[in-house]
C-alpha cells in the first residue's frame, strides 16, 4: 500500500491506496472526493475531529465502531487497553493498535465522562426495566420508600436485594456465609425519586421498602432504577464488578434477569424422598425410618453420594454449570484517557 493526502474536505487525512494504481489513474475526481467523504464520516462518527497529523486517525475509528458502547466484550486471555488521548497516540504513535475497552473482573469501576465520553452519556441514561416497565411509584416518607405489593415492584425490590448479596459476596471475600450478614449496600445503585438521584442504603423485601442516603419529596413520588448511575454525579458512571458470573439473556417472565443487574447462585427448591426402615407404630399405619417402633426419630438427610452410575457428585461452595473463563470488559468506544 502507497499512502497520499486527500484533498476537498478531508484535506490533510492520509489515504491508502494499492501500489503501482494513482488515485487518479482509476478514479474521477467524484469518486475521490466519495472515498474521502467517508473517510471522515467514519472519523466523526466516533465524535473525534479530522486530524491530519494522525496517520492512525481511521485506523483507530474503525476499530471504535466495531462494537456498541456499553456492549460487554470477552477474550480468552488478558487483554491491555490502549487509550489515546485525544484522537492521538502520544505515548506510542508507531503502535496504532486500539482498544477501547475497561476491564471489570477485579474490582467495581467508576467512570468519568473525561475518560469514556460515550460510555457515561450512555449508561446514565439507561434505566432497568422490570417486567415490561421502566418507571415505579412509591410512597416516601423521609429516606424510605414503600412500594405497593405488586408483581413489578416486587420483583424490583428482590433484584436490587439479590446485587447487594452479590457485593457482600465480593466483599466478603466470596465467603460461603456471606449471606448472614445481609447486603453490602456500598456498592451504590442508585434510584431516582422525582428527578434526583439517591444511592441505595437498605431494601426491605418484606415491608417492600427501599431506604436512600438523603431524604426525598415526601408522598407518592415516581422511581426510576438506573443501575450505572452514581448519586451525587452527572458526569460519571459505575461499572460494577463481573467475575466468575455466567451471562443470560434479561427480561425473563419472572423478571428475576434485569440487564445490567447480578445475582447469585441458587438451588431449585425440591423436597427428598427417604428410604422406609422398620416396621410400622401401632394404629398410625405409617413407616418411620430408624428404630422399630420409633415415634420420635428426626430424619437427617445426609451429603450427596453416588448412585453406582455416574460417579461421586460434585460439590462445591457455589451451584455452578460447566463453563469456560474468559475477560470481561465494557466497550467504551472512545477512550480519552
Amino acid at each position: 500500500m502507497k499512502r497520499t493526502t486527500a484533498a476537498g474536505s478531508a484535506a490533510g487525512l492520509y489515504v491508502d491506496y494499492s501500489a503501482g494504481v494513482q488515485p487518479g489513474t482509476l478514479l474521477v475526481a467524484e469518486d475521490r472526493n466519495n472515498v474521502q467523504e467517508e473517510i471522515c464520516h467514519t472519523i466523526e462518527g466516533v465524535g473525534w475531529s479530522l486530524d491530519s497529523t494522525d496517520q492512525y486517525q481511521l485506523l483507530r475509528s474503525t476499530i471504535a465502531l466495531r462494537e456498541s458502547v456499553g456492549a460487554i466484550v470477552e477474550f480468552p486471555y488478558k487483554a491491555t487497553p490502549i487509550t489515546v488521548a485525544a484522537s492521538k497516540s502520544t505515548t506510542n504513535p508507531s503502535f496504532p493498535l486500539y482498544l477501547p475497552i475497561i476491564d471489570v473482573t477485579d474490582a467495581d469501576h467508576d467512570v468519568p465522562s473525561t475518560q469514556a465520553p460515550d460510555l457515561v452519556t450512555t449508561l446514565r441514561a439507561y434505566a432497568a426495566t422490570v417486567l415490561g416497565s421502566a418507571s415505579f411509584t412509591a410512597t416516601w416518607a423521609a429516606s424510605v420508600g414503600t412500594f405497593a405489593n405488586t408483581t413489578v415492584n416486587n420483583a424490583l425490590l428482590l433484584a436490587i436485594q439479590e446485587d447487594a448479596l452479590t457485593q457482600r459476596w465480593f466483599s466478603s471475600s466470596q465467603s460461603a456465609t456471606y449471606a448472614g450478614s445481609g447486603g453490602d449496600y456500598s456498592g451504590g445503585r442508585c434510584i431516582n425519586v422525582a428527578g434526583t438521584d439517591y444511592a441505595i442504603t437498605a431494601v426491605n423485601t418484606g415491608a417492600r421498602t427501599i431506604t436512600v442516603t438523603g431524604t426525598p419529596t415526601a408522598g407518592s413520588q415516581t422511581v426510576i432504577f438506573y443501575p450505572f448511575r452514581i448519586a451525587g454525579s452527572t458526569t460519571s458512571v459505575r461499572l460494577h464488578r463481573l467475575s466468575g458470573f455466567v451471562p443470560v439473556a434479561a427480561g425473563d417472565s419472572d423478571g428475576v434477569e434485569i440487564a445490567g443487574m447480578r445475582h447469585m447462585d441458587a438451588g431449585q427448591g425440591h423436597n427428598h424422598n427417604v428410604p422406609v426402615i422398620g416396621n410400622t407404630v401401632a394404629g398410625s399405619g405409617n413407616f418411620l425410618a430408624g428404630a422399630n417402633n420409633n415415634t420420635g426419630a428426626n430424619v437427617g438427610v445426609g451429603t450427596p453420594s453416588t448412585d453406582g452410575t455416574n460417579g461421586t457428585p460434585r460439590t462445591n461452595k457455589n451451584t455452578s454449570p460447566r463453563s469456560h473463563a474468559r475477560h470481561t470488559y465494557y466497550w467504551a468506544g472512545r477512550l480519552l484517557t
